[in-house]
């Protein structure tokens, strides 16, 4: 279960009444993970756990093969690696032809699979383009458990993808890094990216979107149209 009803109090400013409406608020569920000698207390919702776990170890100790998760009686993840493996990075496939009503189809695609966010308003979103042309989509409370899970899925499962990453808000300087350990050639983001971002964003030659919104948006590089 990742929601649940409550009974939230609104005051209606016009008549000045207390009504009482079901509203669907979020479960956040701690993630405490176990590593060798590394340890982390993650807030993410429950779903999609053994991502989130892949994803982390991917993104802070560059583990790019699948790991060995149990839960333990103390409510532990507890991961072991099958044998040890080098250091490696995501590879995508190559860059497919990119035209302007792919970034309008993508994004519609990507926001029509945001059910949490409909429902709850409390999500963020990343999203990728798998190599049958499908638009992928994760959910959860931050954009950086949500690309924990984006990253985590494509190593468990094995997906091949192109190198194209959406995102559902706002991208600061601060988490580019992050985005770039999926490798993306082309970013779309339904929301701002400020300055410091899509400059780093260009040193690293990727054509990047921004404020993706109905049939509209801005481009604030191109290297790929």
């Amino acid at each position: 279960m990742f929601t649940e009803h409550i009974k939230m109090n609104q005051l209606d400013v016009a008549s000045q009444k207390v009504s009482s409406n079901n509203d669907i608020c979020l479960l956040e569920k701690i993630h405490t993970i176990q590593f060798d000698e590394h340890q982390w207390s993650i807030p993410a919702t429950a779903q999609l756990s053994e991502y989130l776990i892949q994803g982390l170890l991917y993104n802070e100790l560059n583990i790019a093969s699948p790991v060995n998760i149990r839960l333990d009686q103390n409510q532990v993840y507890q991961v072991t690696q099958p044998h040890e493996i080098p250091h490696q990075s995501l590879t995508p496939s190559p860059m497919i032809p990119l035209q302007h009503q792919h970034i309008i189809d993508w994004v519609k695609a990507f926001k029509s699979q945001q059910t949490l966010y409909h429902q709850t308003g409390a999500t963020h979103s990343a999203g990728f383009i798998s190599n049958d042309a499908q638009v992928l989509t994760v959910e959860c409370l931050t954009l950086k458990t949500c690309m924990h899970k984006l990253l985590g899925s494509i190593i468990k499962k094995h997906t091949e993808y192109v190198p194209i990453l959406l995102i559902s808000h706002r991208i600061l300087s601060e988490d580019v890094s992050l985005l770039l350990k999926f490798q993306p050639q082309v970013l779309i983001c339904q929301s701002a990216i400020s300055a410091n971002a899509i400059n780093i964003l260009k040193t690293h030659r990727i054509t990047t979107f921004g404020f993706c919104r109905k049939n509209k948006f801005n481009r604030y590089s191109n290297f790929h149209l």
